[in-house]
């Protein structure tokens, strides 16, 4: 185990990131996802909705109002009626944002309207295609691995600037399709970007999160990977939070114990 793996150990109790059935591509009640989190030897977890739904007619994702601030408020009151039926488990309140400026207006407003704990910014999409999602591998074929790389950590460099969240999530889950598209490509990690990035999420108090959902992907390691995690501590970033990026109850803290082990 290294030096930075042991450090992160101390926050490796508590599960952030958590989808329910409150995000399109969730399932489960919070108070499920707390059940598993205690039988887990868990001590927090964060119900952290996509602010954002899926539409499958256009195949975009984006946010509408009223309906997006209904259900983020439904999922809120879900949260309440689990924090009541599990005392001994600390849930906490966020939501997940992503990278669509033509969404930020009403992303905005939601923010603005509901008390959220925390709030996860989370680099989804590049030049408005999904990335995280598996329609992306054409986009990915079509350019280079050195191009597409760039463009992602451009757009990451763009989202800071907007800056409406508290962790960024899942700091290089590009590389989720890039090990299938482009195997044999050593993943490029731009110091010179991400230290101005650290920086300023240092100066406004923003954390990282260490993703172990890909764990259980193409990668087999953490988002992001431990290079990325070392730039941000020398860049002064204190605060961590794990999430496993669980999507439905079972799932809670899946990766945790192999971090551990590591």
């Amino acid at each position: 185990m290294t030096r930075i793996q042991r450090f992160l150990l101390r926050f490796a109790d508590r599960d952030w990131h958590l989808h329910d059935c409150h995000s399109h591509d969730g399932a489960g009640q919070p108070v499920e996802f707390a059940s598993r989190a205690r039988e887990r030897g868990l001590v927090s977890i964060g119900i952290s909705n996509h602010i954002e739904t899926f539409d499958a007619s256009t195949g975009r994702f984006g946010v509408e109002l009223p309906r997006d601030l209904d259900r983020l408020l439904k999922a809120r009151e879900a949260v309440e009626a689990a924090r009541k039926a599990c005392p001994d488990i600390e849930i906490r309140f966020g939501v997940e944002v992503e990278n669509n400026p033509r969404c930020y207006a009403e992303t905005e407003e939601i923010l603005d309207a509901v008390p959220f704990d925390y709030v996860i910014g989370s680099v989804h999409l590049v030049e408005g295609i999904p990335i995280t999602a598996k329609s992306c591998l054409p986009f990915l074929k079509k350019h280079g691995a050195r191009e597409l790389y760039e463009k992602y950590y451009g757009e990451m460099a763009d989202f800071m600037e907007w800056g409406r969240f508290d962790i960024l999530g899942h700091a290089d889950i590009i590389r989720r399709y890039m090990v299938e598209v482009h195997p044999k490509f050593k993943p490029v990690i731009p110091c010179d970007i991400l230290r101005n990035i650290f920086t300023l999420m240092r100066s406004r108090g923003q954390g990282l999160e260490i993703n172990t959902g890909g764990f259980f992907q193409a990668p087999h390691d953490t988002y992001p990977a431990e290079e990325i995690v070392e730039i941000a501590m020398d860049c002064g970033i204190e605060r961590f939070s794990f999430g496993s990026d669980a999507h439905r109850p079972e799932d809670v803290g899946q990766g945790f114990e192999r971090f551990r082990q590591e």
